[in-house]
């Protein structure tokens, strides 16, 4: 349930970064455009600006809004959908591999330590940290930390900024949403076959595969 809707908000990320990138471009290419930008930013009305360049801009900013929107809030949805997998998958297995006494231990740990853990306490060869898929979940970690903990600030609206340095710091990208998609895949596939396992059907899914950046 928690990695469909991981792989349903990062469908829907693409689609929305993809009508915004559009209608950016669409504007941008307009040769009036810094016209419009310095009387903009001003405060003055430039005279080479006319009133209907002004309100269409204005208008086609407006519509960009929602799909930025859209963007933004599913691929934040996307990293803690993928970090609610990987819990809720670990403490799934360690109930099901590990005795009483040892489970008990095993919840005092955190997400990263559970997954570092879980192998060697059952004998197995456990994940290398410094290298992928490790690597990369301790990336979605710190994601998922930043949007939890993140104080919001307001950003003022930039037609020709693509990327927003702070949307960046809390992880709200393509690629990052992709690679946290991907990360939730290769972690539970590697933890499987550590512990030999086989690891669960919806995780094998080969239209998971699908996902690209784009």
């Amino acid at each position: 349930m928690f990695f469909q809707s991981a792989l349903t908000n990062c469908f829907i990320a693409i689609k929305n970064n993809e009508n915004s990138n559009k209608k950016i471009s669409e504007l941008v290419s307009n040769s009036w455009l810094d016209k419009y930008e310095v009387w903009n930013c001003e405060g003055e009305i430039d005279t080479e600006c006319s009133n209907n360049n002004v309100t269409y801009v204005e208008g086609e900013k407006n519509k960009n809004k929602e799909p930025s929107r859209i963007f933004l809030q599913a691929t934040a949805a996307t990293h803690i959908f993928c970090i609610a997998v990987l819990e809720r998958y670990i403490n799934k297995t360690a109930q099901t591999l590990l005795i009483k006494s040892k489970i008990e231990y095993f919840e005092k740990f955190s997400l990263e330590e559970k997954w570092l853990l879980l192998p060697l306490f059952l004998s197995k060869k456990g994940f290398v940290p410094d290298q992928k898929p490790f690597q990369n979940f301790s990336e979605l970690i710190k994601i998922k930390n930043a949007l939890v903990h993140d104080k919001g600030q307001k950003i003022p609206y930039d037609i020709k900024n693509g990327e927003v340095d702070v949307y960046k710091s809390l992880g709200l990208t393509i690629e990052d949403a992709v690679r946290s998609v991907k990360t939730t895949k290769e972690m539970i596939e590697k933890i499987a076959k550590l512990i030999e396992q086989e690891p669960p059907a919806w995780i094998k899914d080969p239209s998971h595969d699908t996902i690209e950046l784009r």
